[in-house]
């Protein structure tokens, strides 16, 4: 009986010190705005979680020219799945479709967080300018991205912080293209002139702006439906004409390439001065999506697992045969293996039709390159 009461004293002692205790936990490893959003650094990793979406292959790599070209003589799918697409067949569950505006809607989302949380920070105004200057450009971006594919769509000014700020309404096509005008102009205001591959700054903001007065202008006078709130088409042009002739007499960072062909050179992504706001670019081909685009992997040649990359765009012409010598003997990278000259090289996707047959190939998986 002595021992029963000595174990029901202890036990109420243990219950005594517990509630005595706090039992709060500090929340280690936990991210949320009120957390996160300290340093120079934190500000910078938003930014770039902003951007990611463009990255994605469903939305500015190849869903953006099926969407665009699919529906056009020039575009055939080869048997890819996109016939929807080509016979303007096109619906709410049009895979295209829907993941384009699901792409640009999450980009929209973390752009409205950094305007909010970076405003808060106690961080260098110049820092603090560029963060939200860039932001303001990505939500004008997909706003103006989503207006010329759908027109009347949501117009998202403030993060989604539940389930009840998701649905909602779509704004009507002006207020759409005002919201992207207004994004535009105050990255303008804030961004300076600072050419980073991946990044946007003040020539971009106003690249865009002179190509949003254009669409305008060329809605009003080709007479489109829902366009008919603009008031005038030679207005919209001369708008277009201002924003133009800043990017092209306003600065000197950016000009023409004096080689064409720089431009579509993967190794001068960086330095070609024609390239106003380009994506960071991922050349392995492993696969990897969101952190660097893949668009220069879509055409090359795919043997297995993996994808190989021309060293030049510079045809070699052989003048007995008439063919490119640099597609027929496919002179890549370095080094992975050499394949003997009777090897079926037949790139496993269909392409090719069996032009690098008989060719002996030294070909090698080429470097990451972007910012």
């Amino acid at each position: 009986m002595k021992k029963n009461i000595a174990n029901i004293i202890i036990s109420i002692a243990a219950v005594a010190a517990l509630s005595a205790c706090s039992l709060k936990e500090h929340p280690y490893g936990v991210f949320s705005n009120e957390t996160f959003f300290l340093t120079e650094a934190d500000a910078e990793n938003a930014l770039m979680y902003a951007y990611v979406p463009l990255n994605y292959i469903e939305y500015c790599q190849r869903f953006t020219f099926y969407i665009a070209d699919g529906m056009t003589d020039e575009f055939c799918d080869y048997n890819m799945g996109n016939e929807s697409i080509m016979s303007w067949d096109v619906s709410q569950t049009t895979e295209e479709m829907l993941y384009l505006f699901k792409s640009a809607y999450i980009s929209l989302s973390r752009a409205n967080t950094l305007i909010q949380e970076v405003g808060k920070m106690s961080i260098p105004q110049d820092k603090k300018d560029r963060y939200i200057g860039e932001a303001y450009f990505l939500r004008g971006f997909n706003h103006f991205m989503l207006a010329v594919n759908w027109g009347r769509v949501p117009v998202r000014r403030n993060p989604i912080v539940g389930v009840q700020d998701t649905f909602v309404q779509p704004d009507d096509i002006p207020a759409v293209w005002a919201q992207v005008i207004e994004d535009l102009e105050k990255a303008e205001s804030l961004l300076q002139i600072n050419k980073v591959q991946g990044r946007t700054d003040k020539v971009a903001a106003q690249a865009l702006l002179s190509r949003v007065y254009l669409y305008l202008g060329s809605y009003k006078e080709t007479e489109s439906p829902g366009y008919e709130w603009v008031k005038d088409a030679d207005e919209m042009y001369a708008k277009s004409a201002e924003y133009a002739e800043k990017v092209i007499k306003g600065q000197s960072t950016y000009s023409l390439c004096d080689n064409i062909d720089d431009i579509y050179d993967v190794t001068k992504q960086n330095t070609c001065p024609e390239h106003i706001f380009i994506t960071g670019m991922n050349r392995e081909a492993s696969g990897m999506e969101g952190t660097y685009s893949q668009l220069p992997c879509l055409w090359a040649i795919q043997i297995s697992d993996y994808i190989y990359i021309p060293t030049t765009l510079v045809p070699e012409i052989d003048p007995e045969t008439g063919k490119d010598t640099v597609v027929e003997k496919a002179k890549y990278d370095v080094t992975l293996s050499t394949y003997p000259a009777d090897a079926d090289l037949t790139a496993p996707t269909g392409g090719g039709e069996g032009i690098y047959e008989g060719t002996e190939v030294t070909v090698t998986a080429s470097a990451v390159d972007g910012y």
